[in-house]
């Protein structure tokens, strides 16, 4: 009996087809498409999705989830004012779609907009309260806004939805790094790494915790694992340079910074470190030549004029060092280390009253500054001639 029923079923999709074969063949192409759009990836889930689209047969949430595939598939090319445009479609077609606001702020988020992107993040938690992953996302906005306690705030709350999200650990950790909150950053990232021991960025971020609090041996084994997992990690490399150096290794140091130029020739951070590498060495036509690139690809990087200005201090060209000092002054007026720095170029140039001058500026930012106070009192008994 039970395949006689199958069997009449059969026969009736039969005459079913039979009857509208030209609906049928019409809907087969739209159906390849769709599938393909939502199954592959990259340059063949884009023409898949658009020939969907251009097909005219899909409509409301369906349709909507076609532009929401093709706007994760832009974000995946990097193409995210594309992404944008699709997220915006899907939302128009479906306002209630969490996942097209989650995906439109992915994209804003990628070209940092964002406002724009803390918008739709609020409307996707909205839309789904219960979603930790929301919660996270939003708070990594967040911190990139410089609100750290609301984005603190979000990953608590990401944690009490999901008590195991590695990735909530992890980026309320490097929030509490970048506060200075090492201890509390450490915390997360060892929790991070327990769930999640193949994270690449929790042993890179713990890594940089332990060069803050000055323990160089601990930063490189984290380094040495992060380099393990992903052996084309750049950063991970300048990390583990930067804890060479702080080791007092510089010769390690450019080994590991020439491996991160050689994976990512345009960071300027690596470029900036293996030049301070160089500088420790006294090789300062190799300082140079980094700081150079580095400034290049960087213009308004103070820090990285100010050290450029140092080594041109140290090769007693201290007209170049203040000219490098006083754009790193003019891009950061509120920082006292080039002003300390201008004031040591200016005092080798024996201009004690412009150097006093920048030498007070400095400790007004910073009455605690040791390295302006000792430099002020140098070049007031210079002047005074009590030193000759």
């Amino acid at each position: 009996m039970k395949q006689n029923r199958h069997a009449r079923r059969f026969v009736t999709a039969l005459a079913i087809a039979a009857a509208w074969p030209a609906a049928t063949m019409a809907l087969t192409p739209m159906l390849a498409d769709q599938g393909a759009c939502l199954d592959s990836s990259g340059d063949a889930a884009v023409a898949a999705c658009t020939r969907a689209v251009d097909g005219g047969q899909l409509q409301g949430r369906a349709l909507a989830d076609i532009y929401a595939k093709r706007g994760r598939t832009w974000i995946d090319l990097s193409r995210y004012d594309r992404a944008v445009d699709d997220f915006t479609l899907a939302i128009r077609l479906d306002p209630s779609y969490a996942r097209a606001f989650r995906g439109r702020a992915v994209a804003f988020l990628r070209l940092e907009d964002y406002d724009r992107s803390l918008a739709d993040f609020d409307r996707a938690v909205a839309l789904n309260p219960t979603d930790a992953t929301l919660f996270d996302a939003r708070g990594v906005v967040l911190h990139a806004k410089g609100a750290s306690e609301r984005a603190i705030g979000d990953f608590d709350r990401a944690l009490v939805l999901d008590p195991r999200s590695a990735d909530a650990f992890r980026d309320r950790g490097f929030t509490s790094l970048t506060k200075g909150e090492l201890d509390r950053a450490i915390a997360d990232f060892d929790r991070a790494i327990a769930i999640a021991p193949n994270d690449v960025m929790a042993f890179e971020s713990r890594g940089v915790a332990y060069l803050a609090k000055f323990e160089p041996d601990r930063a490189i084994r984290d380094f040495d694992q992060a380099i393990a997992l992903q052996p084309d990690h750049a950063l991970a490399f300048v990390g583990r340079g930067n804890a060479h150096l702080q080791k007092g290794d510089p010769g390690s140091a450019i080994a590991d910074f020439d491996q991160a130029y050689r994976l990512d020739p345009r960071n300027a951070s690596m470029l900036k470190a293996r030049a301070d590498a160089h500088l420790d060495k006294n090789e300062y036509a190799l300082a140079l030549r980094d700081y150079d690139e580095a400034v290049r690809l960087e213009p308004s990087n103070a820090i990285t004029l100010t050290y450029r200005g140092v080594a041109y201090q140290r090769m007693g060209d201290y007209d170049r060092a203040i000219r490098d000092h006083d754009e790193a002054i003019r891009l950061r007026p509120d920082s006292p280390i080039p002003l300390n720095d201008r004031g040591v170029a200016y005092m080798k140039k024996g201009d004690y009253d412009r150097a006093i001058a920048d030498f007070d500026q400095a400790i007004r930012l910073n009455p605690n500054y040791a390295l302006a106070i000792a430099n002020r009192a140098t070049a007031v008994r210079s002047k005074t001639g009590v030193v000759r």
